[in-house]
């Protein structure tokens, strides 16, 4: 079978074609050169460029969380194939959704302690799992 070598195509199809899912698995073994140029651009929008992808280097914005990515940096993950769970995975591939700020549940513990605490239920993707955020003051 042929593989049409075509970049203007938009990521679902490119997904479809190759027969895989995540942004890892599509370019990860690519050479910096050897990346479509609109991918190449999309990484430059997430703070890699060449240097950083070739040595295998963090990038400015591999410690956030998607809500604190900008919007052009959230265009950019989108087209390259992350979606929100997929860039908040952790290395273990575990996600881990980031607790809210300000925690506006509380519960006193005592006259000098206050528990603040939210929950955040999991995604479609990970049902039957979330986050207990908590801080003790007091």
């Amino acid at each position: 079978s042929s593989s049409s070598s075509s970049s203007s195509g938009s990521m679902p199809s490119v997904l479809r074609r190759r027969g895989l899912q995540t942004p890892e698995e599509l370019y990860y073994d690519e050479c910096w050169a050897d990346l479509p140029a609109e991918i190449r651009d999309a990484y430059v929008v997430l703070g890699t460029d060449e240097n950083i992808w070739t040595n295998g280097l963090p990038s400015p914005v591999d410690e956030l969380y998607w809500i604190e990515l900008t919007p052009a940096q959230r265009t950019a993950a989108l087209f390259i194939g992350y979606t929100p769970e997929l860039w908040d995975v952790d290395i273990f591939g575990n996600y881990t959704p980031p607790c809210p700020d300000p925690l506006v549940e509380s519960i006193v513990i005592d006259a000098g302690a206050t528990l603040y605490y939210a929950i955040v239920p999991g995604t479609e993707t990970t049902t039957g799992s979330g986050l207990l955020c908590g801080r003790l003051e007091g």
